[in-house]
């Protein structure tokens, strides 16, 4: 059978309209689909999201559903059981298939100053700064959890599901992240973690101590959390403008009452940038207002100058 025939038997399978000769025909595929295409090339990856979720409903409903009935009529419906086995056998082996066949490593990749927005196999959208990393594993269906590893920085709006399944960034490494869903700013950047919660709630998990716990701390809107790997402490504020920690992903830097080495460390790591000044004098200026961020960081590094009054050197870039 060539794949269309595969997706139709497989569409009537998920929707309880296949005949028995059609169920035939799609076990037979299934114990040689070893050998098979790969019926998921050509579709979309929203259109496998949702296979999967059908999959995975229909998983339910055979082995919860079904299950009532045949407990009801046991006496006289061995044939009803062995039909009910048989489609669970199916669906969970096709599962397996449809995770065998996809769980492969993905990889988002921005350059220095590059902004990329992107939306995972949930619908959850990711806008990723630049000099950053975003990393997950395919083959998200069922009950597995939605899993990202980040280095550098990215602001998440996650989409919340149905059945409440957690979304976890950097797990087992740093500074741990747990939602469900919601929308916030994450920076990874060398020794310093930096959470700025703009809607919903974030769980902040602390990088194991060694007692085999983790602490945890729950975030609320408006409120921003720094991780020091050194002093290996927390510290959660209230900063008056928030919208300062993410305002890169609309092409601004915005400065409240900001020092030089603020703002340095800001954009440092977006651009990858090695940085030194002429004179100790800028140590207590403070400025407010907003530049524009650019994919070169020269006119930037220019406007710095003018508005400090200092010399700014790029000794390297990383």
């Amino acid at each position: 059978m060539n794949r269309e025939e595969i997706n139709l038997l497989l569409d009537k399978f998920l929707s309880g309209e296949i005949s028995p000769e059609e169920q035939k025909v799609l076990d037979h595929w299934y114990k040689d689909f070893d050998g098979q295409d790969d019926v998921t090339d050509g579709m979309r990856d929203e259109e496998q999201w949702e296979l999967k979720s059908r999959m995975l409903g229909k998983i339910r409903e055979e082995a919860l559903g079904d299950k009532v009935e045949i407990e009801k009529n046991a006496k006289g419906s061995l044939s009803k059981l062995l039909m009910v086995a048989a489609s669970f056998v199916l669906i969970v082996g096709l599962g397996f298939f449809f995770y065998k066949q996809q769980a492969r490593p993905v990889v988002y990749q921005t350059g220095l100053g590059e902004v990329l927005i992107l939306k995972l196999p949930d619908s959850t959208e990711v806008t990723l700064n630049g000099n950053s990393q975003l990393s997950y594993t395919t083959g998200w269906f069922g009950e597995f959890d939605r899993k990202v590893n980040l280095e550098g920085e990215a602001f998440f709006d996650v989409v919340h599901t149905i059945d409440d399944r957690r979304f976890t960034i950097n797990e087992k490494t740093g500074l741990g992240i747990e939602v469900f869903g919601t929308a916030f700013n994450y920076r990874v950047r060398e020794e310093v973690n930096a959470v700025a919660l703009a809607s919903g709630s974030v769980k902040v998990m602390l990088p194991d101590a060694g007692a085999g716990e983790r602490k945890v701390h729950f975030l609320k809107p408006g409120e921003l959390a720094v991780y020091d790997h050194q002093v290996k402490e927390v510290e959660i504020n209230t900063p008056a403008n928030l919208e300062s920690h993410y305002a890169w992903k609309e092409g601004k830097l915005i400065l409240d009452y900001s020092t030089l080495p603020e703002i340095i460390e800001k954009i440092k790591g977006t651009y990858g940038l090695k940085i030194s000044l002429d004179t100790s004098n800028w140590r207590e200026h403070k400025v407010s207002g907003t530049l524009p961020l650019t994919r070169d960081p020269a006119s930037l590094i220019k406007n710095l100058e003018q508005l400090f009054d200092v010399e700014i050197r790029i000794t390297n870039k990383e």
